[in-house]
């Protein structure tokens, strides 16, 4: 390629880059009427053009996003989560529904900077679906002392959610995440009202966690939750643990701990499930109570004449 065409096709970089971004133009190329609203441009530019521009950077397939000419202003995942942690801007509330799918996104590094970017922004539409996240913090097992039975906490979505749901005024219920995985459920029954099934979600996610203690721990916190709705997940992962019991020609204190804690807490839910309901009134078609008995239609608008009129005859 010669230098000429290289450099024509730089140009054409540039200017299509310029349009993407709203059409700026060098401040060398304004005239002195531009200057007039040189503020109100600036102030449109970097709040409307850039978002606009890293919106669409974040949701292009696979982050390419080409030009008329063919040229690529931008490739590949790093462009998307580079979008990403450019939009977590605070009150930058715009960009909540592309970060809020950004949630699911194969990329690793994208949901976690679309995490951090949501934390970022302040608007609390993201919190029921951060709540879940909770479930994929990692509790990693070591010897010693230590606090919730010893283990600590690893840096991964779990972690960043737990930052961002304390930004948006979640504290409270982060920590009794914490506090029913490490055997206190009680503050934790007290907040799930309005969370309940996303709370649930969260501490069934925690039943991947490499931290067998957390494991039974989040059997005990279904059960005071009274989450029967998850009983056949338990008796599935219960199943597990007791065929991992009969793995050992020895018997491990630690698995047959959380073995009993799992049985007693399936005991517990399968308790609450077999209680009576409450009658069910039958059903009305008609949605409403039924009518009285109606009386016997009288004639309107007049009243019954007597039996003395009937036999008189009308008036003459």
């Amino acid at each position: 390629m010669s230098s000429r065409l290289r450099l024509r096709r730089m140009f054409e970089l540039i200017s299509e880059m310029l349009r993407y971004f709203g059409g700026a133009r060098p401040e060398t190329m304004r005239s002195e009427a531009d200057h007039d609203h040189a503020d109100d441009d600036q102030a449109g530019y970097d709040y409307k053009d850039v978002v606009r521009l890293n919106i669409k950077r974040l949701e292009a397939p696979g982050g390419r996003i080409p030009t008329t000419d063919g040229l690529v202003l931008w490739d590949g995942d790093v462009s998307r989560w580079r979008a990403a942690e450019a939009l977590g801007q605070p009150g930058n509330v715009r960009a909540v529904p592309s970060l809020m799918r950004a949630l699911h996104d194969p990329s690793h590094t994208v949901r976690l900077k679309a995490i951090r970017a949501l934390g970022e922004i302040g608007d609390e539409r993201p919190v029921k679906a951060l709540i879940p996240l909770l479930g994929q913090r990692v509790h990693e097992v070591r010897s010693g002392p230590g606090p919730a039975w010893g283990y600590e906490r690893g840096r991964d979505l779990g972690d960043v959610a737990a930052e961002s749901l304390t930004s948006l005024g979640e504290g409270p219920l982060v920590n009794a995440v914490d506090e029913a995985l490490s055997g206190n459920t009680r503050p934790l029954c007290d907040l799930a009202g309005a969370h309940r099934k996303e709370i649930i979600e969260a501490i069934l996610g925690t039943l991947r966690d490499p931290n067998r203690r957390v494991f039974g721990e989040a059997f005990r916190t279904l059960a005071d939750l009274g989450a029967v709705e998850t009983l056949p997940t338990l008796r599935k992962k219960a199943e597990e643990i007791r065929i991992l019991c009969l793995a050992f020609e020895e018997p491990k204190p630690r698995y047959d701990d959380v073995a009993r804690m799992c049985q007693d807490a399936i005991s517990d839910l399968e308790s609450l499930q077999s209680l009576p309901r409450p009658a069910m009134s039958p059903a009305n078609t008609g949605k409403t109570l039924p009518r009285a008995t109606t009386r016997a239609r009288t004639d309107p608008p007049t009243l019954p004449r007597s039996a003395i009129e009937e036999t008189e005859g009308p008036p003459e």
